[in-house]
């Protein structure tokens, strides 16, 4: 019996473990990521880009427009100096834009439902060695504001 007992407490602990880890790995990041990747930890749930309501600054919610349009935007008008490409994946689940400096993919950013565990064009980036962000266009109070995807895109392409 106490092997059993000696297994199921390292299969607990190693559950555990795994859970700490993707609950502080940043949004769209692998629960494997390295330590080092940037992680939000302010205090303020508002510096994470969630709120209980509907911030009074632009987001994709109170956006005159859907959320592709609303991330087209922004996208376009705070990054004017990459040529930004776009690609419609799977309607209505998933979405990405490219972004191209000097003729080569600096960031790849995917729009995609929580719903989804689709990991493809993620691990493709991957393997490729380019830059992927990912963003949920409906998850509950993650508002995706205009600073928060602006600052973490940025962060993305200059990391």
């Amino acid at each position: 019996m106490s092997i059993l007992s000696n297994l199921l407490s390292k299969l607990v602990n190693e559950a555990e473990k795994a859970v700490k880890e993707a609950v502080n790995a940043p949004e769209g990041a692998p629960a494997d990521a390295p330590a080092s990747a940037p992680v939000y930890h302010e205090a303020d749930n508002s510096e994470l880009g969630f709120y209980d309501d509907v911030p009074a600054e632009e987001c994709q919610y109170n956006f005159n427009g859907n959320y592709i349009e609303y991330f087209r935007k922004v996208f376009s008008e705070e990054f004017p100096e990459y040529t930004i490409t776009e690609e419609n994946i799977t309607p209505g689940r998933r979405y990405a834009f490219t972004f191209n400096s000097n003729g080569a993919i600096a960031l790849v950013v995917e729009l995609m439902t929580e719903k989804s565990s689709v990991q493809k064009l993620r691990r493709s980036c991957e393997a490729a060695g380019i830059k992927y962000l990912r963003y949920y266009f409906d998850h509950e109070g993650w508002w995706n504001t205009r600073a928060y995807v602006t600052e973490r895109t940025r962060r993305a392409l200059n990391s």
